[in-house]
């Protein structure tokens, strides 16, 4: 018995059929892999596939032959398939329908990096937590106390999807209307030259190269040496065009003339944006910054009290004095220095400013070393929330 998977994948043609199992057999097709069926009509002896042929550019000139799903009759040997199967031989699957409310699990590494992204998408947070068999991340926010789809544990009324399930079905959503700009190579190939997660990218506008081929976009000095089929290809994972907006960390792609990661505070309709270093690269230019990446462009360090002071950083909103988190006591001498402005009352009732252009701190925490007021002022705006 062959899946619609795997009739797509292996390029099997089902052989004919009445008129009855057709069009059940088309409705199918056209629920699980919504395209243009259009060019595959019943007739009685006709034989019918559901797949995305690609032939070479000169078979396409001499026989006129489609790029889509159609049917054809036995003496059609420039586009039938090597493999056909009968109706009978087919498994009509049930095809998974994404619950209204699902959860997914966050015990990996790989896990924990791609659901933090989507997580602090949907939330307009900025977080990327750990990972455990107890994390999970829901489709709607669960918290109480915060606008977030994180929680410990499953929660009560969601129904648990595998992590494939979450790639394919949520993340796929989005992709819906992405242009396909590659596909991911799955393992190493050709002696460990091409390495997994290579991406491929079509020949097809490139005139130096046969039309339907695809090759490692790493390599393009030596690209025949690792050109493959589309027939292999475009059965790996697609690479979409990555969409951008204001506030995205983006990070420059190799030998572009920029370095670092970045966020663009304006993205235009011209050719070019605006980053927060107040460059303004072309868009060609850059990428999609990882979460690794966004976490070393969130990370300052500050010194304090001169030469002879100490170190803090800043990760985020967040500071930090080695390990320690400091920021509720950063902000507590801004609000202490606060308290100072306002108007105060002698002893004899009448009332005073108290307004110091700066004041000499001689310890703060555990740091017995002098700091000014102004230094800690100036730390606090520079996470100001």
């Amino acid at each position: 018995m062959y899946t619609a998977k795997q009739t797509v994948d292996q390029r099997i043609s089902f052989k004919p059929m009445s008129r009855e199992q057709f069009d059940k057999l088309k409705a199918h097709f056209e629920k699980l892999y919504p395209g243009d069926y259009s060019r595959v009509q019943y007739s009685k002896n006709s034989y019918y596939r559901f797949y995305q042929e690609r032939l070479s550019y000169e078979s396409f000139q001499a026989e006129h032959a489609n790029y889509m799903s159609c049917s054809y009759t036995k003496a059609a040997e420039c586009i039938k398939s090597t493999n056909e199967i009968s109706f009978e031989e087919f498994d009509f699957e049930d095809e998974f329908v994404l619950p209204a409310k699902w959860c997914v699990k966050r015990d990996t590494k790989e896990k924990s990096l791609i659901l933090s992204e989507w997580a602090n998408k949907v939330s307009n947070t900025d977080r990327h937590e750990g990972y455990s068999d107890k994390n999970f991340i829901h489709s709607e926010n669960v918290s109480s106390y915060s606008s977030s789809p994180r929680s410990d544990g499953k929660q009560k009324g969601f129904t648990e999807i595998t992590f494939e399930q979450f790639k394919k079905y949520v993340l796929n959503q989005n992709n819906r209307n992405k242009k396909i700009i590659g596909y991911k190579c799955p393992t190493s190939l050709f002696g460990d030259l091409i390495k997994e997660g290579t991406v491929y990218k079509s020949t097809n506008n490139n005139l130096t190269h046969v039309y339907g081929d695809y090759i490692p976009d790493d390599k393009q000095a030596t690209a025949d040496r690792f050109k493959l089929p589309a027939e292999i290809v475009e059965t790996w994972e697609p690479v979409y065009e990555e969409q951008f907006k204001a506030g995205d960390w983006v990070t420059y792609l190799p030998d572009t003339g920029g370095e670092g990661t970045h966020q663009i505070t304006e993205w235009v309709s011209a050719l070019y944006c605006q980053l927060s270093n107040g460059k303004a690269p072309f868009k060609v230019t850059l990428r999609k910054a990882t979460p690794e990446e966004i976490a070393v462009a969130q990370t300052k360090t500050v010194r304090m009290g001169g030469v002879n002071g100490f170190d803090v950083k800043i990760i985020g909103k967040e500071i930090f004095q080695g390990n320690s988190p400091i920021t509720l006591y950063v902000e507590d001498i801004y609000e202490t220095y606060n308290s100072l402005l306002i108007p105060k009352e002698s002893s004899k009732g009448t009332s005073y400013d108290f307004h110091p252009k700066d004041l000499i701190i001689g310890k703060t925490g555990c740091q017995n070393k002098e700091t000014k007021l102004t230094e800690w002022l100036a730390l606090y705006e520079m996470i100001k929330k």
